[in-house]
C-alpha cells in the first residue's frame, strides 16, 4: 500500500480482508487478490498474474531452543503444530500437501487467520507452515524447513473486464504488478538446510 500511495498519492484504497468469497460480478468489490486455486474459470472476470509465494515451516528461536529443530515429517509428531482450518487448507495447495503428510499429535491452535498463526509462532506456541512473504519480515521467526519448491501458491489480481477501463483500478493493478516484480525474491524466503519433499 505504501508503494501504491507513493505512486498514486491522490487515490485512497478501501481494503477489506476476508476468507469468504466476494462476488465481483455483483460489485461487492472492484478488485480481489486471490489464490489461483480459488478462482473457477469465469469468463465474466479478468485475471492478472500477481506473484508466486512459497511456504516454509517456521518456529521462534525460543521454541526451537527448548524443543529442538524438526528436520523431517516424522520429527514433527513430537512438536506442537499450529494448523490452518479446513477452509483455508482447501484453497491453498501447500497446506493440503503438508497436512496429507504431517500427522501431528499436538495441535494447540487451529485458525483461518495467518496473522494469528504468526503471532502464535512468534510467542513460542509451536511451529507452523507460513508464507515466506509474511514470515521472513518477522524478526522472532526462524525458517526451519522449506517444502518442495514446486509447492507454491499463485496469486492473481481479479477484476471485471470493464473495470480495467477505470483509471483508478487500472493504476492499482499496474502498480501491484510493478511491486511484485521488484519484490519477487521476498516471496520465496531464505534457503534452509532442511527440505521436505
Amino acid at each position: 500500500l505504501r508503494f501504491f500511495q507513493t505512486a498514486s498519492p491522490d487515490i485512497a484504497v478501501s481494503l477489506f480482508v476476508t476468507d469468504r468469497f466476494v462476488d465481483l460480478v455483483k460489485r461487492q468489490a472492484d478488485v480481489a487478490i486471490r489464490p489461483r486455486e480459488f478462482n473457477e474459470c469465469n469468463s465474466d472476470l479478468h485475471y492478472d498474474d500477481f506473484c508466486r509465494i512459497r511456504f516454509a515451516l517456521y518456529g521462534s528461536e525460543k521454541y526451537l531452543k527448548t524443543h529442538g529443530t524438526p528436520k523431517t515429517f516424522e520429527d514433527l509428531s513430537s512438536h506442537s503444530l499450529i494448523t490452518h482450518d479446513n477452509d483455508l487448507i482447501y484453497y491453498f495447495r501447500p497446506l493440503t500437501w503438508f497436512m496429507e503428510r504431517c500427522k501431528p499429535d499436538n495441535t494447540p491452535l487451529i485458525t483461518n487467520h495467518i496473522g494469528m498463526m504468526m503471532e502464535a509462532v512468534s510467542g513460542g506456541l509451536g511451529v507452523a507452515l507460513l508464507p515466506c512473504l509474511m514470515a521472513r519480515k518477522e524478526p522472532a521467526l526462524r525458517e526451519v524447513m522449506r517444502i518442495n519448491d514446486d509447492i507454491t501458491v499463485d496469486l492473481c489480481i481479479v477484476t471485471l473486464p470493464s473495470a480495467r477501463d477505470d483509471r483508478v483500478i487500472n493504476e492499482f493493478v499496474e502498480t501491484c504488478s510493478r511491486w511484485s516484480d521488484l519484490h519477487s525474491e521476498t516471496f520465496f524466503g531464505h534457503e534452509t538446510e532442511h527440505k521436505l519433499e
